[in-house]
């Protein structure tokens, strides 16, 4: 069996340097200056359009402040990660109360995946327990408190 390549592909134009994204199954032709397949290399593929565009954007810069836009992205990424989560789980554990007025993990799972966070939700339901914001119910189950 073979796998399946990834649904997006990040493309460099060998005339004008311009990389673009496009879709696997759509024709490829340069955006700006209209060049053909053969004066086109497939540089990268991703499975995620956002990740198509971050590549998209990083590639395009020139070649020095790519450099130093990636070191400080990298800086603030490790600043920000566990600043901006300890901030942001009173709202993502209000925010992942279902219908039926409980935490479960798959909401928490949910509201977790809605913000890009990459954090294991029976972890945080755990940790939130312990702090004293959750009660448990049941296994995989909780109540808000306040």
């Amino acid at each position: 069996m073979s796998e399946e390549l990834p649904a997006y592909c990040l493309v460099k134009c060998n005339i004008c340097e311009y990389y673009f994204g496009k879709h696997k199954n759509s024709k490829i032709s340069c955006p700006r200056c209209r060049t053909g397949n053969k004066n086109l290399d497939i540089v990268d593929r991703t499975e995620n359009a956002e990740e198509l565009h971050r590549l998209v954007s990083i590639n395009n810069l020139p070649s020095q402040l790519r450099k130093e836009f990636e070191q400080k992205n990298i800086d603030k990424l490790e600043q920000n990660t566990n600043f901006d989560l300890k901030n942001m789980l009173p709202n993502i554990l209000v925010e992942s109360v279902n219908e039926e007025g409980f935490v479960t993990v798959q909401s928490l799972n949910g509201k977790l995946r809605a913000r890009r966070i990459k954090f294991d939700a029976l972890k945080l339901a755990h940790n939130a327990e312990f702090e004293g914001l959750l009660m448990r119910v049941s296994e995989g189950k909780w109540r808000l408190i306040g």
